[in-house]
């Protein structure tokens, strides 16, 4: 993979033999465009996407610092290599606000510059390896809401939505696929099989980038699939069977298509294969294919004891197996694991939520049931402290002082 890098200098010679003479690509770059002006690279950049930016510092109206200024502002995903021939302490500074990631000085030690931009590689593959790892997370959580939950139709669309911006699944066209995998010889490796779901899984991506495809997680066929389309094509089913084909040629795999169909939007879609699969279709999902999309909102704050909202399958989830397993020793990472999540992906999805950590809302939850315990039952205060999940008395009065304002005996007394 070549990052793509823009080279800004206000003297012509510089910009081109910083183009001519690095060997970028061995580097892992590709000068996409070199500019003379600060004003410049801000009109490109509110234009195009570029990963660096290698630029002088002092140019005739905008500056690198306020190129630097500009990206940081935006947000933008853009390293900042800073040229200049001044040594001032001032510009250094100003750089350092701005989140520059080096600073190169004039003339310029090719050694120096090779290493930075060796650096800036590594600093990218490890930025990309973990944006790719999130999106595998995201696809495979909306893949496990889709096939395998009974999440309602505008909770996963709003995770699809987040995977692909181009399509509107509530309201543009789905395709449901059901393929089928044999083998003369007997039953399917586990070769055959990841063979056959990648393929599956990268047939539309080729010719139709702007599609979403997602395809179910079981381990044997037949196998599911679900593309959302921004627009309707009529290539769809001769693109599916084109690419089983080719399968089918190099293997000795036999996939087929045996189930292709078209749904106005994700909702009717839903119906349709939760009633050929053990899943239901709940009642969400089939007001929704009559109706059309509806507003709910779900609380599921502990203090509410609202679990009756259409979305947030996910969450609901967790929200109930902490309500049900406050007393025991529970963590982030054990509580993802029940709803399939990635621990990370998982504690972001439900700080979204509910706008609390995930700590804060397991206090709350067992603060409840010691507050409760402690009005209508005689247990002493360590036997309560045990029964809600703490082990240490002393965390146990301190934190619910804290929450509380007062002590546990104190809280007693009043009620």
């Amino acid at each position: 993979m070549k990052y793509r890098l823009l080279i800004v200098d206000d003297e012509r010679e510089v910009r081109e033999v910083l183009s001519e003479i690095v060997d970028w690509s061995e580097l892992g770059f590709e000068v996409v465009q070199t500019l003379k002006d600060g004003r410049d690279t801000i009109a490109y950049l509110e234009q195009q996407l570029v990963d660096v930016v290698l630029s002088d510092i002092k140019m005739t109206f905008e500056s690198g610092i306020d190129v630097a200024r500009f990206i940081k502002e935006r947000q933008l995903p853009v390293k900042v290599v800073l040229l200049s021939g001044y040594q001032e302490f001032q510009l250094a500074q100003e750089a350092i606000r701005n989140d520059v990631s080096d600073y190169l000085l004039k003339p310029t030690d090719l050694d120096e510059l090779y290493r930075v931009f060796r650096n800036l590689k590594r600093e990218l593959d490890a930025g990309a390896a973990v944006k790719q790892s999130e999106r595998q997370d995201r696809e495979r959580f909306a893949s496990y809401l889709l096939f395998q939950s009974d999440a309602a139709a505008e909770e996963i669309a709003r995770h699809l939505e987040q995977l692909n911006a181009a399509v509107d699944p509530m309201r543009e066209p789905c395709a449901l696929l059901e393929v089928t995998v044999t083998k003369d010889s007997g039953g399917l490796s586990r070769a055959d099989v990841a063979s056959s779901k990648k393929l599956l899984a990268n047939m539309a991506a080729g010719q139709f980038p702007s599609w979403l495809m997602l395809l179910d997680e079981r381990e044997q066929p037949p196998y599911y699939a679900v593309i959302c389309m921004p627009t309707e094509q009529q290539q769809l089913y001769d693109q599916m069977q084109n690419s089983l084909q080719r399968l089918n040629n190099i293997t000795a795999l036999k996939a087929q298509l045996v189930g292709f169909q078209r749904f106005d939007n994700l909702a009717t879609l839903l119906v349709e294969y939760r009633s050929r699969d053990p899943l239901s279709a709940s009642s969400d999902v089939k007001q929704e294919a009559a109706v059309g999309p509806q507003r709910r909102d779900g609380d599921v704050s502990p203090s509410s004891g609202s679990q009756s909202g259409g979305g947030k399958w996910a969450i609901r989830q967790a929200v109930a197996y902490i309500e049900e397993h406050y007393h025991k020793n529970l963590s982030l990472e054990l509580v993802a694991g029940q709803v399939h999540l990635n621990p990370v992906y998982f504690g972001q999805l439900f700080k979204n939520e509910t706008n609390q950590n995930f700590s804060d809302y397991l206090v709350e939850v067992r603060l409840k049931h010691a507050k409760e315990l402690l009005r209508s039952t005689p247990f002493k205060i360590y036997e309560i402290c045990d029964k809600v999940g703490y082990k240490d008395l002393k965390y146990f009065y301190k934190l619910f002082k804290k929450h509380e304002g007062v002590t546990p005996s104190e809280y007693r007394d009043r009620s």
